[in-house]
């Protein structure tokens, strides 16, 4: 089996695991809900609630897509994805154990701190297809709250990389053993 193929095999299972744990998190969490609110539908709808959970997916399925007139129609609904994104270009850097990554960068770190920026482009991006005036003032405000927590952030690995001596994840972690 080809490194390529090994990758894309380890990808595709890590985020389907990574879906997995949600969809079980999000069931979990309504019984519990349902448990509080003395709710019928989360508990017991279905062998173990589960039928409230498809329930749902097809009302998602078929909810109407709104879109301002005024908006973007091609920006507004990328947006969203471009918001995601980020979050499965991260979990390519991260080890989750000896030598399990889908690619060991020598700047991981770097990168992390690099992707997690993108999200406030993404932000600005959703609040300009908006076209909506209150929405890009609120779009800007909070990628000025995105940008304020990343100077905080990056300041706080420093000392990490001072300890670790690099910027590769998988090196962090090695520094890491007693």
């Amino acid at each position: 089996m080809t490194f390529l193929l090994a990758s894309f095999l380890l990808a595709f299972i890590f985020i389907n695991g990574i879906l997995a744990a949600v969809i079980l998190s999000i069931w979990g969490e309504r019984r519990l809900y349902g448990r509080f609110q003395n709710r019928l539908g989360p508990n017991r709808w279905g062998p173990w609630g589960l039928f409230s959970s498809v329930a749902d997916a097809i009302k998602v399925m078929f909810k109407e897509d709104v879109v301002p007139s005024d908006a973007d129609r091609l920006l507004f609904n990328i947006a969203p994805i471009l918001m995601v994104f980020p979050v499965f270009m991260i979990f390519s850097v991260i080890p989750m154990g000896i030598g399990t990554f889908v690619v060991d960068l020598n700047v991981g770190l770097l990168f992390i701190l690099s992707v997690t920026s993108m999200s406030g482009l993404a932000v600005v991006i959703a609040a300009w297809a908006s076209g909506n005036r209150i929405a890009i003032f609120s779009g800007l405000r909070a990628v000025a709250v995105l940008i304020s927590y990343e100077i905080p952030m990056a300041l706080s690995l420093v000392g990490v990389l001072m300890f670790a001596g690099t910027l590769s994840l998988g090196g962090i972690v090695e520094q890491q053993k007693i």
